[in-house]
């Protein structure tokens, strides 16, 4: 069994089903001597980990920044 690998992510990296494929390039996994390709759901609870390698792929806290308020008058 191999070691756990955190890989931070982005909004910005999720696909439109708020996820990432394992093997993924944001853990510079070339894919063509990896397990079979999986879909790992990160946005509901912030993280997942990939059955086949232990790798955690776990969404950044800036991943939702808090919107910008403004104090203009007017």
């Amino acid at each position: 069994m191999t070691a756990s690998t955190d890989i931070l992510v982005l909004e910005k990296d999720l696909n439109s089903h708020g996820g990432v494929f394992c093997p993924s390039p944001l853990a510079n996994m070339p894919i063509w001597n990896h397990h079979p390709k999986v879909f790992l759901d990160v946005l509901t609870t912030g993280q997942a980990q990939c059955a086949y390698c232990g790798t955690r792929y776990v969404l950044s806290s800036d991943a939702h920044p808090p919107h910008a308020t403004s104090n203009a008058k007017g």
